[in-house]
């Protein structure tokens, strides 16, 4: 800020036509209300956005952009805002243009106090609806293609059943109708799979909650994990754990997210590095940690839980991404921690389980209280 004060001086630049120029070429909208929500200042992408010319704004509440159902709602928040400078953020709003057309839009705030003691807000504004539309076009399709590649399927491992029943088969040829019912079996189970996470996506997703132990889940998962770990000369440690420990969650993903982050941390280690599985408890919380001693490569350190982001060479950047999906269902969170000097350990927090057991299906929020 200094840098740019002293540029303005240097050059004789008057401050405030550089920066109604700079306001002006921004892409997005920006816009600065006074405590009482009304409009101070917007600039030529925000007029864009919603139709209307910069006359017929200023001055005005910005609630004349929000439709009658929400004008409440942001009112308070805005309100919030200029009292403790917090704001609730939500992924996206939903407005209105001049002509009555809604748009989807993300928006962020910033305060500052003017030179008459006052707080204002800015805000910058982005027009989101053809990215949501695309999205939500991307999720129909993906639904179309996996009810369609169901339908086949069956009827593939209906016929690999029959074989196997009526078939006048030698050995070989039913080790190879096993292979075909196996095969079928775990695609449709990835159809399964591939669909849920959908719906965990769109937060309509409900586990079903019991008490699990964490060792018996990475006892299931080494089994499956070995023979892997062995071709690579990888080994595979559990410490001793906390005793009778037992997390809130849905076994079956527990697995699933399990399973793939300790693959990826045996696909990222070397022949007789070691791949360690912890459990740490703290604050009501289950800490499983897997740990490599492989390093992430820094740029993609802040994006390694991101859709399609990966490291690794044919990586599809999705099995971090569900594992985040996961954890976060299941009213939990996870973490990356990489440096040469320690290695990576990737870190889910999961809430305890209490001491009656038993299933119930619903969902749960970040603290892992039932909603």
């Amino acid at each position: 800020m200094h840098e740019l004060s002293d540029l303005l001086k240097r050059l004789n630049w008057d401050p405030e036509r550089v920066l109604h120029a700079t306001f002006h070429a921004l892409p997005v909208g920006v816009c600065i209300t006074d405590p009482e929500g009304r409009f101070v200042y917007v600039n030529r992408a925000y007029c864009d956005i919603y139709g209307y010319p910069m006359e017929e704004l200023l001055g005005r509440p910005f609630t004349m952009v929000v439709p009658q159902e929400h004008r409440e709602e942001l009112r308070a928040q805005h309100d919030r805002f200029i009292a403790d400078n917090e704001e609730s953020v939500k992924p996206c709003w939903e407005v209105v243009k001049k002509d009555g057309q809604r748009l989807a839009v993300s928006a962020t705030a910033h305060g500052f106090q003017g030179d008459d003691g006052k707080r204002y807000k800015v805000s910058v504004i982005e027009d989101v609806t053809d990215k949501l539309r695309a999205e939500r076009m991307r999720i129909d399709a993906e639904r179309v293609v996996r009810h369609d590649l169901k339908s086949p399927l069956n009827g593939v491992l209906g016929c690999a059943d029959l074989l196997g029943v009526d078939g006048d088969l030698n050995e070989r040829q039913q080790k190879h109708a096993q292979c075909i019912k196996n095969s079928g079996r775990r695609m449709l189970h990835l159809l399964n799979h591939s669909m849920e996470l959908v719906h965990m996506e769109e937060g309509v997703y409900q586990p079903v909650l019991e008490a699990v132990e964490p060792r018996a889940v990475f006892g299931q998962i080494l089994d499956e994990v070995s023979e892997i770990a062995s071709t690579k000369g990888v080994r595979l440690v559990v410490p001793e754990w906390p005793e009778d420990t037992r997390i809130l969650g849905e076994q079956r993903l527990l697995e699933e997210m399990l399973a793939n982050l300790v693959k990826n941390a045996i696909e990222a280690s070397s022949a007789q590095e070691t791949v360690t599985l912890r459990c740490d408890i703290a604050g009501g919380r289950c800490a499983l940690r897997v740990h490599n001693p492989g390093v992430v490569p820094e740029p993609v350190r802040e994006r390694f839980f991101e859709r399609y982001v990966s490291d690794k060479e044919g990586g599809t950047g999705l099995g971090t991404y569900a594992a985040r999906l996961i954890a976060r269902t299941l009213g939990g969170d996870i973490g990356l921690s990489t440096s040469e000097a320690e290695g990576t350990t990737v870190t889910v927090e999961l809430p305890l389980a209490a001491r009656q057991s038993g299933k119930t299906r619903g969902v749960i929020d970040a603290s892992g209280r039932m909603l």
